[in-house]
């Protein structure tokens, strides 16, 4: 009996003495929760876009202002897409800074990982898995390599239509496009407007 209750308090105080040097999540993140996009990446709607060969689906989506919205993208083809979500889609493409961007993008999306720490470039590193959160004023924009699924989350201030199309030369010909439309959904949560 007494050999029993000295391995009981014996595993307890292992057990004990692990979980006091356990990592918490502050160890690796620092302060999140000072951070201003903490809890902000919670999506309040969900819409899947499926990329297939010559076809963006669904072709029409809709979405309400002021809410957050997460796009998952599932690429199904074999070749990159840069996708942009603009009410002008044609005039960010006569941006030479965004051209540049969009060149650059491609350029690394297409290329294989060299370096031996997983070295990439702008959103192409899938296991990055984060998400960008942001307004269409950041002109929030995709990069898909084949056969991959990636996730954005974007809040819409006011109503509109929108085109969220593949910006690589070609590709909206193909068909590689949809129509956003931005309904007015209210006020914030937290009554701001």
């Amino acid at each position: 009996m007494l050999l029993g209750a000295r391995v009981f308090l014996s595993c307890g105080l292992v057990i004990y003495s692990l979980s006091a040097y356990a990592l918490k999540p502050e160890d690796i993140l620092g302060e999140y929760w000072k951070d201003p996009l903490f809890g902000v990446a919670s999506a309040e709607s969900v819409h899947r876009v499926e990329v297939l060969y010559k076809l963006l689906f669904p072709e029409q989506i809709e979405v309400l202002t002021n809410q957050k919205t997460r796009f998952v993208f599932d690429n199904r083809t074999d070749e990159v897409h840069v996708f942009l979500f603009s009410a002008e889609p044609a005039d960010a493409m006569k941006d030479a800074e965004f051209k540049a961007f969009v060149e650059d993008e491609v350029r690394h999306a297409r290329m294989e990982v060299s370096s031996a720490d997983g070295h990439v470039h702008s959103n192409t590193n899938t296991d990055a898995a984060k998400s960008m959160v942001g307004t269409l004023a950041d002109r929030p924009t995709m990069t898909i390599q084949p056969q991959d699924t990636r996730e954005m989350i974007i809040r819409f201030d006011t109503p509109t239509k929108l085109v969220l199309r593949c910006v690589i030369e070609g590709h909206a010909d193909h068909g590689h496009e949809s129509y956003i439309q931005v309904l007015d959904g209210g006020f914030f949560a937290d009554g701001e407007s």
